[in-house]
């Protein structure tokens, strides 16, 4: 039995990534344990930044994520935060997250781009171009 308790415990690996202090609006590490592949697909660390987002009280709408060329791109629902009811230092808070949980963890990736509904990044503080990247991989 305690074989079969290595194998298992060696797929776990702690993943790092970014959350919101409702606070001080400052990024925040914080880490779970997961499968090591978990994290090959941008949708489940969405789920996991958005579950951690929604404790700090950012219920975020997240309405998929993909791997386009060399960029992750976040698509959101119009009508929810980030896109609406955030103020301008929150919003960028959580976009902040989100983008920096995605770089650390999808090494190949160097940029993030977020998109509503498939369009360009149009909410009551920012408004993006359809391919704008909004954060880049500094260590590429």
């Amino acid at each position: 039995t305690d074989k079969a308790f290595e194998v298992q415990s060696s797929e776990m690996q702690e993943i790092y990534f970014y959350t919101v202090n409702p606070d001080t609006l400052e990024t925040e590490a914080v880490s779970v344990f997961a499968k090591s592949d978990f994290t090959d697909d941008p949708n489940n660390l969405m789920i996991l930044i958005g579950d951690s987002l929604e404790d700090s009280g950012y219920e975020v709408g997240i309405n998929g994520a993909v791997i386009e060329g060399e960029n992750v791109v976040v698509d959101f629902f119009p009508d929810m935060c980030p896109v609406t009811g955030l103020t301008e230092d929150e919003e960028k808070a959580v976009l902040d997250a989100i983008a920096q949980s995605l770089l650390d963890n999808l090494a190949e990736q160097k940029g993030v781009v977020f998109r509503v509904m498939g369009e360009a990044y149009e909410s009551e503080n920012f408004s993006f171009g359809q391919y704008y990247v909004y954060m880049k991989n500094q260590h590429k």
